[in-house]
């Protein structure tokens, strides 16, 4: 991912304070990536505050929050001797969240938000979109981690049991629309959208009134099926069933001028294999179209494509892509 500092602002922070935090979240990163990643020292909790990403990750998904995980993330790290982990937040920038989004699966109240990563994704008019911004796989990682995803599990059923209930978050609502209630009367007066379609919109309401109706119905949805996942043992194990047999190889890695790509479908179908720098932005694709199954290889040579860190991934239909990060010299 490609992280921006916000605050200092680039003209005040010195050379020492951003080389620090650069050198920290990589270490973070090395860490959460690296195959000791659930260890209590040498793991990704010797440099997060982990229950600020089970809160962040928690509301993230109640919202379905379509930039939540990507481009509009904050995290802060506090000085060493005030607890000196990164810290999950502040959330902001909801414009497009509570099912307000026509992309990226945003106005469903089933599915996870955090795998938006998982290749195309459809527009509610049916066709295919994708913008180049991935979200990290952070937290596909965290919640492969058993002790995290207990932590997030019984965090969802507290929160659920007072200020997430279903009577707390309608009389939240209500109490927002009633105190809005002349401001958004002068809104709609000056600004003529009510019963128009303004992007990224799923659904477009006649009234004020309808707009309100139509989130309650969401979010009630979206909560039962977050309950439903969390009563299911879904976060306790942090995965989902994957079909068996799509594989992804590629040597040699590091690569300086190309490598030998292998990769295994368990049926035939259409398929993409690209290539993602460290930005997200798609930079090759060396693959595309229907495939048999069974057992493909390729040359990829990268010698147009400055040295760093990039992601090969495989997108099968129907399927969770599969991911190899491979150092380009």
């Amino acid at each position: 991912p490609l992280f921006q500092v916000e605050y200092p602002k680039l003209e005040d922070i010195t050379n020492e304070q951003f080389a620090y935090i650069k050198s920290y979240v990589d270490a973070f990163e090395a860490a959460i990536y690296g195959p000791d990643y659930r260890d209590p020292t040498k793991g990704f909790r010797a440099f997060i505050d982990e229950d600020s990403f089970v809160d962040y990750f928690l509301l993230t998904e109640l919202t379905r929050n379509v930039d939540g995980y990507r481009l509009s993330a904050f995290f802060s790290k506090n000085r060493d001797s005030k607890g000196g982990k990164l810290m999950m937040g502040p959330a902001w920038d909801y414009n497009i969240a509570f099912g307000n989004g026509d992309y990226y699966d945003g106005w469903k109240p089933e599915g996870w938000q955090y795998q938006v990563n998982d290749g195309m994704l459809p527009l509610k008019t049916g066709q295919q979109y994708e913008d180049g911004y991935k979200a990290p796989a952070w937290w596909e990682r965290l919640l492969s981690d058993p002790a995290f995803a207990r932590k997030a599990t019984q965090r969802w059923k507290t929160l659920r049991a007072d200020g997430w209930s279903d009577t707390r978050v309608n009389r939240f609502v209500d109490s927002c629309a009633t105190q809005l209630g002349e401001s958004q009367t002068r809104n709609f007066e000056r600004w003529k959208i009510l019963g128009t379609y303004v992007w990224p919109n799923y659904y477009v309401g006649k009234t004020h009134a309808e707009e309100v109706t139509w989130m309650k119905d969401w979010l009630r949805k979206r909560l039962a099926w977050l309950d439903e996942q969390v009563n299911r043992g879904y976060l306790v194990t942090g995965t989902e069933p994957v079909l068996a047999g799509n594989s992804l190889q590629l040597w040699p890695n590091p690569t300086e001028g190309g490598s030998r790509v292998r990769y295994e479908l368990a049926r035939p179908g259409f398929l993409r294999l690209s290539v993602y720098d460290g930005t997200g932005r798609r930079v090759q694709t060396l693959a595309e179209g229907q495939h048999q199954a069974g057992r493909h290889e390729l040359d990829w040579v990268n010698t147009g494509l400055a040295p760093g860190l990039y992601m090969l991934e495989l997108q099968a239909e129907g399927e969770r892509a599969v991911r190899r990060k491979v150092l380009k010299w």
